[in-house]
């Protein structure tokens, strides 16, 4: 069950980190990037890998854990500094429905 949820949960943050909409405006994924052959930058790639560690480890993550160590370690001002409001917004929605379902 736990193997799953962190599944789906990647594919989540593959989805929010990569994926890209051909517009002129800039790229809603990643805030600053191009939308034409927009990519993560490492800081974003760290951040996220270290949330997959601790999924990976514990099961679930609380929301809360991005404006504590490690995270803070990869950006000072928490999520926001690196991803624009809606994307941290999400991030956490999804971290609630994991926890959510891993306790149903």
């Amino acid at each position: 069950m736990i193997t799953s949820i962190v599944s789906v949960f990647l594919v989540v943050f593959t989805v929010l980190l990569l994926s890209s909409k051909i517009s002129d405006g800039p790229c809603p994924v990643i805030q600053g990037a191009s939308s034409v052959g927009a990519q993560a930058t490492p800081n974003q790639i760290e951040l996220i890998e270290s949330i997959v560690s601790e999924l990976t480890t514990n099961g679930l993550m609380e929301a809360g854990r991005l404006y504590e160590t490690p995270s803070l370690d990869v950006s000072p001002q928490g999520p926001e500094g690196l991803f624009p409001a809606a994307k941290v917004d999400r991030m956490v929605q999804v971290l609630d429905e994991i926890r959510q379902r891993a306790a149903a």
